[in-house]
């Protein structure tokens, strides 16, 4: 089977859960017999200058770096959607799969109306969640779904307001896999023997830290208002009063330059700064070295589409304190393998960080249970089942 994959986001552009999600599947269909093309943003300026280039099995075309913002520039949505078309002369695709709505899903299914195969979109959380409420992304957003031969989505509350926008006649469920290859099994005493020595002291400045029986709070990925980094601050404000060995530990970068400069003359303002290590962006590999030292995993998320984040602090075994949203709710059981709380509501995520700070059996419970649901319910073979189904469904519609 040929397939056309195309995406906003895929390494080394794009360090988010798209891009993760994307490189996981296609190198995983590839290992199964599926001829894998990747259309992704990449650093050229005109189309002509694409190179494609095999990588674990699959060919990636990376292309230019507007894939993640030509809302606006139809040019540049016309020259990938043309290259697609070209290249399909040579490959003959039997499916064109769009991962994200817009750009990918309209750039797709233009080309899979031309060319005559069938689409698949998989909807991945702010593509619906933003554009719905978009008087000009809206309209296109509905055509995109009724174009689709198959619509599928990270989670259940998504696809219900998918279905809310769009006629959508063949849709299901499937949640991301957690993928343990994509992790360096090494710990961070480990990882600072290897690192230059300005990393290399940052990471033993964190440990000699921990040892002075500090207590370990953090949260993995992209910080910024959408992951509700604002409420988590304002909570963590509130426990260090009651709790003086906490730490806080922020693995990751703010997506935002301007806030988080904000955030930090906040936090020293407040008193807080000598109570938090802040990693800033880390490689992929190593995130689990990080979160292996933590003790209580939070993801106060607004909003979510499938949590990576969420799902790797779950198979390093931490218990989880959650916002009650989208995604998050698909994954977590409150009171089993965490704790789910409302959003925008910093007094009950502190409260309920201060349970599992107070009981360390509790922790031990809900780190237990979390890891064992990753294992069983969040494996490369159930995704991968999953897809491959969807593709055979596709190909027979």
């Amino acid at each position: 089977m040929n397939v056309c994959m195309i995406t906003y986001e895929f390494p080394p552009f794009g360090r988010g859960g798209v891009g993760s999600f994307t490189f996981r599947l296609a190198r995983n269909l590839s290992a199964q017999g599926l001829n894998i093309h990747v259309i992704a943003p990449g650093p050229n300026r005109n189309i002509s200058q694409v190179k494609p280039v095999e990588e674990a099995g699959v060919t990636i075309h990376r292309t230019i770096p507007k894939m993640n913002t030509s809302y606006r520039d139809h040019r540049e949505k016309r020259e990938v959607g043309n290259y697609i078309i070209r290249l399909n002369e040579s490959e003959g695709f039997d499916i064109i799969h769009s991962i994200f709505a817009l750009p990918p899903g309209q750039i797709g299914a233009l080309v899979a109306g031309e060319v005559g195969v069938p689409l698949i979109v998989s909807l991945r959380g702010s593509d619906v969640e933003s554009m719905r409420y978009s008087t000009e992304r809206l309209p296109t957003l509905k055509w995109v779904l009724e174009q689709a031969c198959y619509v599928t989505s990270v989670n259940s509350d998504l696809l219900y307001k998918a279905r809310l926008i769009g006629n959508i006649e063949n849709a299901t469920v499937i949640h991301n896999a957690l993928d343990p290859s994509l992790f360096a099994n090494v710990s961070l005493v480990r990882l600072a023997v290897n690192e230059k020595r300005s990393s290399r002291k940052f990471i033993e400045r964190f440990l000699t830290l921990k040892t002075k029986e500090k207590l370990i709070i953090g949260t993995a990925g992209r910080l910024g208002h959408v992951k509700g980094t604002k409420y988590f601050f304002e909570a963590f404000a509130k426990l260090v009063k009651r709790y003086s060995h906490l730490h806080l530990l922020l693995v990751g970068e703010f997506s935002d330059l301007k806030e988080k400069k904000e955030w930090i003359k906040w936090l020293k303002k407040e008193k807080l700064w000598n109570h938090i290590t802040f990693t800033g962006w880390i490689p992929h590999p190593f995130i689990c070295a990080w979160l292996h030292e933590m003790d209580i995993f939070v993801f106060p998320s607004l909003h979510e589409g499938s949590p990576n984040a969420l799902l790797e602090a779950m198979f390093c075994g931490l218990p989880i304190v959650a916002t009650d949203v989208c995604g998050n709710r698909d994954v977590i059981d409150d009171g089993r393998d965490g704790f789910l709380v409302a959003s925008h509501d910093a007094d009950e995520l502190a409260d309920k960080i201060g349970i599992l700070v107070e009981d360390e059996s509790e922790r031990n419970f809900f780190g237990k249970n979390a890891q064992e649901k990753i294992e069983t319910d969040y494996s490369e073979e159930k995704e991968r089942k999953a897809w491959l189904e969807i593709y055979s469904q596709s190909t027979r519609v």
